[in-house]
Formats: structure tokens, C-alpha cells, sequence
């Protein structure tokens, strides 16, 4: 007796699904229906504990291997780890650009090297470029790159000299 009524309730509930397509297709114009991320995520988790059989019968909206497919594609979701990782080498905190940028205009006689050298002391690394002869820092990564290019925008010797003079 309960099978029984589950199945007329089943029944009445495809019928009902066949006349809201039939009522949308007239409304829009369209056979499908397009479902949000959400809505497709109740119907896989819920169409995933149905058997085989349930599915082919019980799924009106959308085919059975449309749900499993989403059920598929929520699992890789799951494992995907593409979206977290960035490319490059990650920046470095601001204290440490800020740092590196104060250690630069104060002693402008000072290059790459010795200001990294005075940021090991305090146990912190950046990233290794190189300083050609006239000052320019070249490298893709680093906050000390974009430091010394900007202290060292103007031609260094005179800057430097200009410098000693005031103290």
C-alpha cells in the first residue's frame, strides 16, 4: 500500500515536472533549463544516492548521466588546487619592501648585496637580482628590485655626491 502510494505520488510529481517544461517552453521559447552552480549542486548530491533505475526513472529536468557528471565534476572540485596557487614566487610582507626601501635611501653608496647582507643578520631573505654598474636593478621578482630602481631613478653618482655634501 505504501509502494503504491509513493508511486502515484511519483507519478503526479513527473506530470506536474512535464507541465512546468511545457508552460516554460511557451514562456521563453526554451527546452532547457539553465540551472545556478547551487541548484546544480543539490541535484548531484541528491541524484547521486538514487540507484540506477531510480535515476532513469525518478529524473525529469535533467538526464541521469548529466547528474552523475556533476557529481563527478564536484569531487575534482574538491581536489583542485589550481585556483590556490599563484604563479611566481610570492610577495614579501611590506615591513620588508618598506624596510628594504629605507635602507636604500639612507645609504646610497650601499647595493644589493650589502643590504641583503644587512637583512640576513636579521634572519630575512629576499629574492636574488642582480645591480648593473649604473645602479639599475633588473629582476622579476623582489621588493629590493623595486626599491633600488627607485632610489636610484637619477644618475648615482651624483646623488651621492650631493649627499656627502650635507652631512
Amino acid at each position: 500500500a505504501i509502494t503504491d502510494r509513493m508511486a502515484r505520488k511519483l507519478t503526479y510529481a513527473q506530470e506536474e515536472v512535464r507541465v512546468l517544461k511545457e508552460l516554460l517552453e511557451a514562456a521563453t521559447g526554451k527546452k532547457r533549463i539553465s540551472f545556478t552552480a547551487s541548484q546544480r549542486r543539490r541535484l548531484a548530491m541528491k541524484g547521486k544516492e538514487l540507484t540506477a533505475k531510480e535515476r532513469a526513472a525518478c529524473c525529469q529536468l535533467v538526464r541521469p548521466e548529466t547528474i552523475l557528471a556533476w557529481y563527478r565534476q564536484l569531487g575534482a572540485r574538491k581536489y583542485d588546487g589550481s585556483k590556490a596557487r599563484g604563479c611566481g614566487r610570492p610577495r614579501k610582507a611590506d615591513e620588508i619592501r618598506k624596510m628594504v626601501l629605507r635602507m636604500a635611501n639612507d645609504n646610497l653608496g650601499w647595493g644589493y648585496t650589502k643590504i641583503r647582507d644587512a637583512l640576513r643578520g636579521l634572519k630575512l631573505k629576499i629574492a636574488g637580482i642582480r645591480v648593473d654598474p649604473d645602479g639599475a636593478a633588473t629582476t622579476t621578482t623582489a621588493p629590493a628590485s623595486q626599491a633600488l630602481r627607485m632610489v636610484r631613478a637619477g644618475p648615482p653618482k651624483v646623488r651621492c655626491f650631493l649627499r656627502a655634501c650635507q652631512r
